[in-house]
């Protein structure tokens, strides 16, 4: 069992904070690319690290802490995309996506990655919320097919499906906008 799990459990906040410095850019990324909204994605890495802190005694150490981490973050996304469904059937406008694209590597490239990204964030709009988190846990975090399916409660079969449909589709609408050939 990790270490500061087992201070977190106990009261520590330093090793909460530790842990935040080390996962939240991650949890930060993940919430982000499922949801495609910034806003809900700060709320849901909150929610992330107050669950930690309130159920650090239930970590026991089966799989790792980032996968752990990623199972909290998929579901708190999972409901929130649950939710804006729900919400989306009572609203009388649809509900657009937030089309901010991850950092570029230089000035000169900003337009291209935003574009892109928005091109990703229409496609997967069409998938559904498990492949969708598939695709980012696997394609855009670089999380195993283990992991993958310790943070989504899939099993690796299902993992791979999701992955494959994901994969095919984003890479059509990507081809479609000559993003790839």
């Amino acid at each position: 069992m990790n270490s500061d799990m087992v201070y977190i459990a106990l009261g520590s906040q330093d090793a909460l904070k530790r842990v935040m410095d080390i996962y939240m850019p991650m949890v930060s990324r993940i919430s982000y690319r499922i949801l495609c909204d910034r806003p809900e994605s700060e709320e849901v890495t909150r929610e992330v690290f107050i669950d930690v802190w309130r159920n650090a005694s239930s970590f026991d150490g089966r799989y790792s802490l980032s996968a752990w981490l990623c199972r909290i973050t998929c579901n708190l996304c999972f409901r929130r995309l649950r939710m804006r469904h729900f919400m989306e059937i009572f609203s009388s406008r649809q509900y657009v996506y937030e089309y901010s694209a991850p950092l570029a590597e230089s000035p000169e490239d900003d337009f291209i990655t935003k574009e892109t990204w928005a091109i990703f964030c229409r496609a997967s709009q069409v998938l559904t919320s498990r492949q969708r988190a598939v695709f980012t846990l696997m394609e855009l975090e670089g999380l195993s097919f283990e992991d993958t399916a310790a943070a989504t409660g899939l099993t690796l079969a299902q993992v791979d499906i999701d992955l494959q449909v994901a994969r095919k589709y984003i890479r059509k609408e990507l081809e479609r906008y000559g993003k790839v050939r």
